[in-house]
């Protein structure tokens, strides 16, 4: 495990590394035995079959129906509210084994699948949802409805379907910017993925799953200071005082000069910790 560890610590340190290789890796806490290259070989063989019929010097929009029909109609590639609670919806080998998932990592088939096709298609995190953007990321603030738009936004989730900018406006509370569609880079979308993951794992009967999620993230630059802290409380709960308390201690250095009063409290916590070693 601490191999794989490596080498997704090294893949996500850079914004342009591989999402798939990354998201493998991930995978990889869940299921030691998966074999990443096989997994990497499914995205390659939709490729193959997405690019057989890929128009050429098409519009995104045009490219994005192409899109809909082969990974979304003919692979059957979406998801469904039952998705939420099915930690296989966040792992991808399993979602190109079940062509089920949450709408980020379907996202990331769509992405992965381009990329090998050089179509231009990006992953973009909107509040509560994930999308994929087609077309020049630069001309995202630009109406991005009709057949020549330069830009256009689709639902991976929903098979495909086009996301019109009424939806992103309803996510956002405004007119979706440039800024706001702007293309997530490889540590940004792992983290989201991992606080899902996370999120789902919050159930006691599920703490080990949560640890590998958190350990995860930190590994990931960027990552929010209170998943230290939430790393720290979830040792304490599997037992590990002494790394609960070094974690929470990590913690409180990190946000003491903004954010004292949390600062003082995760020392608390961590002497309550080591208390326990006792």
């Amino acid at each position: 495990m601490l191999k794989s560890r490596e080498e997704f610590a090294a893949i996500v340190a850079d914004p342009a590394g591989s999402l798939a290789r990354a998201c493998l890796l991930m995978a990889c806490e869940a299921d030691p035995d998966l074999d990443v290259d096989a997994a990497l070989g499914r995205l390659d063989a939709l490729a193959e079959i997405v690019g057989a019929g890929l128009p050429g010097e098409a519009r995104p929009a045009a490219l994005g129906r192409h899109l809909r029909a082969t990974l979304g109609g003919d692979a059957g590639f979406g998801g469904s509210q039952a998705d939420y609670d099915d930690l296989r919806s966040s792992l991808l080998n399993e979602v190109l084994v079940r062509r089920r998932g949450l709408p980020i990592l379907l996202s990331t088939v769509w992405v992965e699948v381009s990329a090998r096709l050089d179509v231009p298609a990006h992953g973009i995190g909107l509040p509560g949802h994930f999308v994929v953007g087609i077309g020049d990321p630069e001309r995202a603030g630009e109406p991005a409805e009709g057949p020549d738009a330069p830009f256009v936004l689709v639902d991976p989730f929903a098979g495909g379907t086009a996301f019109p900018t009424a939806s992103a406006y309803a996510l956002l509370g405004h007119e979706p910017t440039a800024r706001d569609l702007r293309p997530w880079d490889t540590p940004r979308t792992m983290l989201r993925i991992l606080a899902n993951v996370s999120t789902w794992a919050r159930r006691a009967d599920r703490l080990r799953t949560r640890l590998w999620a958190l350990e995860l993230s930190l590994l990931v630059p960027g990552c929010p200071a209170a998943v230290r802290r939430e790393h720290g409380e979830a040792l304490a709960r599997a037992g590990d005082f002494a790394g609960a308390a070094d974690q929470l201690e990590a913690y409180a250095i990190r946000v003491e000069e903004d954010h004292p009063l949390a600062a003082k409290t995760a020392r608390q916590d961590a002497r309550v910790a080591r208390s326990r070693l006792n």
